[in-house]
């Protein structure tokens, strides 16, 4: 562009970008007059996850099918031998700025409708591909409409952050924004969406402009008490347990199983070493009586002890027998008796193979009833013992009380980077991750699954009125280690830690022998309200009262106060 018409289309290209930049929250960057090969591109847009490139004509006259179509073909050319080589998704908009003739209307309704057939001999066969990434945009070439679609633009952006202005201030607004947009796109440098906030909110904020908050129109942000079917709506709650049921159902119904299996396989006992000794009639003297003595005591110790290679019969100890039919009787209510853990003729090696990788081995050799039965006794006793250990745990997790709390938005605006600030008496103390007990250390593998039933018991149930908890950061959860056939991978107690900082997402801070939490929500919207990631879990003999904080963008002073939590020991019945 070059000239007064160059200056025109120039000022129009920057009142575009300012008009979608009101418009749309999700850009990171954008460009006027980017350098591109062919110079094609006029508004570059950057996002998270994509790129698009924006071409602005403008005319008095009308527009061409011809013209459009060359110009889509430029744009496309051009942008994606600009952009390609970030391998990110690539959209394209032709921005027109005036009217286009019916031959031009039916060509953009075609694209935009996906029946545009290309010949092979068209030039847009090479961009084919990119087509239906393409869009033609049109807006009226009236410099009056134009400005009066910026006004409403602003109008707009001022009402979502909860301010008013009239309509000359919002006129005078409008001008400075785009002198300064065009200033700073002469140095065809890229500006972000932070610095292209702070440009407006300086305007805004100025108090040049006429720019009030709206009576109220403000966000209204509180926290209350909410769990779903457990926990009414308020800003004070009756204690509550975890629920723990599920951590110890899966082994207990195992178990069940796995013993109701056994009792069904009938077999008989172990059959006990036979040895052999052989009678003669001649007589002996007293000292090959010593003799033969001594050597029927080493021939019985040799045959006692089977060869390397060899094999020996299965059977519990009776140290084993006894402790397996006490779980089973304390813990599913099942009588075992002395013949339910019989394995017939079952055996197995002396001493266990040793592979090159993994833990040694030593599989059974019977019957499949045999090895079926073995199995289920010996997985069954599994299953007791890890149940057994799983509710000493519950019984820690007893004393750490469940605090479901929800973020609410009673207001008629959004609010966005919002941080609440929670502090608890010193006569509670918040279990933390590095505080919080853990597991013993075959668990932990099991805990730290994103699927295992863990991470259910730290978060609350929701309904369709809760959203789920959205933050300003990503803490990714614990990587799973690289475990090779047969490998014995260990987790720590550090993994423990580490998992549930992912989990609980929130920042904790020690002021004097007062512990203070504090979470950070992305946004929130009006009429809603947003679960917090985990419940809080404290520690504590007596009630609670929580002070809380909450501080937002659109906030002009923190909004406090209290949340009631009575311990569930100390109430009256």
């Amino acid at each position: 562009m070059s000239g007064s018409s160059g200056i025109r289309g120039y000022y129009y290209q920057v009142l575009a970008g300012l008009l979608d930049s009101v418009e749309n929250d999700l850009w990171e960057s954008i460009g006027i007059e980017p350098s591109t090969n062919e110079d094609k591109v006029d508004i570059e847009w950057v996002f998270k996850d994509s790129i698009q490139a924006v071409q602005v004509k403008s005319s008095i006259n009308n527009f061409e099918r011809g013209s459009v179509i060359n110009w889509v073909h430029s744009l496309v050319k051009d942008a994606r031998k600009a952009y390609g080589m970030f391998n990110l998704p690539i959209t394209y908009t032709l921005f027109l700025i005036g009217t286009t003739d019916r031959n031009a209307d039916k060509w953009i309704s075609d694209l935009h409708g996906g029946r545009l057939k290309v010949e092979e001999d068209n030039k847009l066969k090479e961009v084919e591909s990119e087509l239906t990434k393409v869009a033609v945009k049109k807006q009226n070439f009236d410099f009056e409409p134009l400005q009066a679609l910026s006004y409403i633009r602003m109008q707009e952006y001022l009402s979502r952050n909860g301010k008013e202005a009239k309509l000359e201030n919002i006129k005078t607004l409008c001008s400075v924004i785009v002198n300064e947009l065009f200033t700073f796109s002469l140095q065809g440098r890229q500006m972000p969406k932070s610095l292209f906030t702070k440009l407006v909110d300086k305007h805004i904020d100025s108090e040049e402009y006429g720019v009030t908050p709206i009576i109220n129109h403000i966000p209204k942000l509180s926290l209350a008490f909410y769990e779903k079917d457990r926990v009414k709506e308020s800003d004070k709650m009756l204690g509550i347990h975890l629920h723990n049921t599920p951590l110890l159902n899966k082994h207990r119904n195992d178990a069940i199983k796995l013993l109701k299996t056994a009792k069904t396989i009938k077999l008989p006992p172990t059959l006990p070493v036979e040895t052999n000794t052989v009678e003669t009639d001649k007589t002996k003297s007293p000292v090959d009586l010593m003799n033969a003595g001594i050597n029927e005591k080493l021939e019985g110790l040799l045959k006692s002890i089977p060869s390397l290679n060899g094999y020996i019969k299965v059977k519990l100890s009776e140290e084993d027998a006894l402790e397996l039919k006490e779980l089973s009787k304390s813990i599913l209510g099942i009588e075992l008796h002395d013949e339910d853990l019989h394995f017939g003729g079952l055996e197995k090696r002396a001493i266990d193979t040793v592979v090159m990788f993994g833990p040694p081995r030593n599989f059974p050799r019977g019957t499949e009833d045999e090895k079926e039965k073995y199995y289920a006794i010996e997985n069954a006793h599994g299953h007791l013992l890890s149940y057994q250990l799983l509710d000493e745990y519950t019984v820690y997790l007893n004393t750490c009380y469940p605090l479901p709390v929800i973020l609410k938005n009673t207001g008629g605006i959004d609010d966005k980077e919002i941080q609440v600030t929670l502090k608890f008496p010193n006569t509670a103390q918040v279990v933390t991750p590095k505080k919080m007990k853990s597991p013993f250390v075959t668990f932990i593998e099991e805990f730290i699954h994103e699927d295992y039933v863990f991470n259910d018991l730290l978060i609350p149930a929701r309904d369709h009125r809760v959203m789920e908890y959205e933050g300003t950061s990503f803490r990714l959860p614990v990587q799973k280690k690289l475990r090779l056939p047969y490998d014995n991978i260990n987790y720590t107690d550090e993994d423990f830690v580490e998992h549930l900082e992912s989990l609980f997402n929130y920042e904790h801070f020690r002021e004097g022998n007062q512990d203070i939490i504090q979470y950070k929500f992305k946004s929130l919207n009006p009429s809603q309200n947003m679960a917090f990631p985990t419940f809080l879990l404290i520690q504590t003999k007596e009630n609670v009262n929580i002070e809380y904080s909450i501080t937002s963008k659109h906030l002009s002073r923190p909004i406090e106060g209290i949340l009631e939590w009575l311990h569930p020991d100390n109430t009256k019945p």
